[in-house]
């Protein structure tokens, strides 16, 4: 499972980097040192970004403490940036966000949630460049929606439904 895991962090960075191409310059500048592995300069540009409310950068810095990027590895940090950016609409923090529900890394472990942000994922993740973290999506949500009982998955749907981006 924690392959499976990774795989999905791996393939949602490369996912945030292309989506940052046509955003506002700090942000690709963040970007591109964090892609460089300048992951102190990334976070010094990331940041502040982050702090206001800039999706993009909240999962990539979620990416950098879940990774041990130039910060100490802390699933808490991970969990709490991904949250935001997941909570904005950003699919690719949605599908790291589920992934640790799913474990319980940083969160308490929770099917329902992790199914919930999945489900989210796939429905956002549109763009051609976007279908690796798509299909990692839609496996782990498959593989977790077999251990689930008909309420949980039924409880997963209806809070999908249910939930609007801030």
């Amino acid at each position: 499972m924690k392959q499976r895991i990774k795989i999905a962090f791996m393939a949602l960075a490369l996912s945030a980097s292309l989506s940052s191409l046509a955003a506002a310059k700090p942000l690709e500048e963040g970007m591109d040192a964090y892609l460089r592995g300048d992951y102190a300069n990334a976070l010094k540009l990331l940041v502040p970004l982050a702090q206001k409310g800039d999706p993009a950068a909240q999962s990539s810095i979620g990416f950098m403490y879940q990774n041990g990027l130039g910060v100490p590895q802390d699933p808490n940090q991970a969990a709490t940036w991904f949250h935001e950016a997941a909570e904005h609409g950003y699919a690719p923090a949605m599908v790291n966000l589920g992934a640790m529900y799913e474990v319980g890394a940083g969160v308490p472990q929770d099917n329902v949630e992790a199914h919930k942000w999945y489900s989210l994922a796939i429905a956002n993740l549109k763009a051609p460049a976007e279908a690796t973290a798509r299909d990692v999506a839609a496996a782990n949500r498959d593989a977790l929606a077999a251990r689930m009982t008909e309420s949980e998955l039924a409880d997963a749907r209806q809070a999908a439904t249910d939930w609007k981006p801030k």
